[in-house]
């Protein structure tokens, strides 16, 4: 059997014989059965691991947390407090999943994602990697979220849905059901914004090029009932989508 660290009050993390079922019964840890620990792993108390589960190196296990059968966890990955892992889920290198989130079965999350706290995924939805999902998001089952995409708090994805590669969905933005996004969608405090793709962004009821959003004077913010805080806001949703666009643009010409 291999090594775990367990907390142990006024002294820390102290490293104990896996098979030191005293002690893991002292902290209310539950070990199934052909579990294998890599080294430098550290689990609090009351946690659950299931049978047939692979810990890698340098994991934190957080308090109250429950891990499913035939769970997969890479390298450095960090799970915190009350979090729930379901059946045959797979977790990368580098992962980092907050406080109060829920992974359902069969969740495939690749290497350098971000899982905010009490972010919802839902059973079978593909993560591709270096991902952020905001505090409070809701992923589908069976949506897919490709490489480096950011989901913000609150944002709901559909079952189904799919986000395209380095897409930006914004707080509390709704995705429905089976819709395919590359885009970038911003609810905002006021309109939500909207970018398809290409050199145009809609606000509200109004379309403009992105240059035309870039230069557009207060007075027609204004005009349209925008704070001067609701102005700046949105000014930063356009500066981000106009890097993005034109980063976009250079992408495809060197592809040509």
């Amino acid at each position: 059997m291999g090594k775990i660290f367990l907390y142990e009050d006024n002294y820390g993390w102290k490293e104990f014989d896996l098979s030191d079922t005293e002690e893991l019964k002292k902290r209310n840890i539950t070990i199934g059965n052909n579990v294998t620990i890599g080294n430098d792993v550290r689990i609090d108390d009351h946690v659950r691991v299931g049978n047939n589960v692979r810990i890698a190196d340098d994991v934190i296990i957080g308090f109250l947390t429950a891990i499913g059968h035939d769970v997969r966890i890479g390298n450095h990955v960090r799970v915190g407090r009350r979090v729930k892992i379901g059946t045959n889920v797979t977790i990368g290198d580098d992962v980092m999943i907050y406080d109060g989130a829920e992974i359902e079965n069969g969740v495939a999350i690749e290497n350098g994602v971000a899982i905010g706290f009490c972010v919802k995924i839902g059973n079978n939805a593909k993560i591709g990697h270096d991902v952020r999902i905001e505090n409070g998001a809701k992923i589908g089952y069976c949506a897919k979220i490709m490489d480096r995409v950011e989901i913000g708090h609150g944002a709901e994805i559909g079952n189904g849905a799919e986000i395209r590669y380095r897409v930006v969905i914004g707080h509390s933005a709704v995705i429905e059901d089976n819709t395919k996004v590359k885009s970038m969608i911003f609810s905002g405090s006021k309109d939500v914004l909207f970018y398809w793709g290409d050199d145009r962004i809609d606000i509200g009821y109004i379309s403009k090029s992105i240059q035309k959003w870039v230069d557009a004077a207060d007075d027609l913010w204004h005009e349209e009932g925008y704070s001067d805080e609701q102005i700046a806001e949105y000014r930063q949703y356009i500066s981000m989508i106009a890097q993005f666009h034109k980063s976009q643009m250079k992408r495809e010409g060197a592809e040509t």
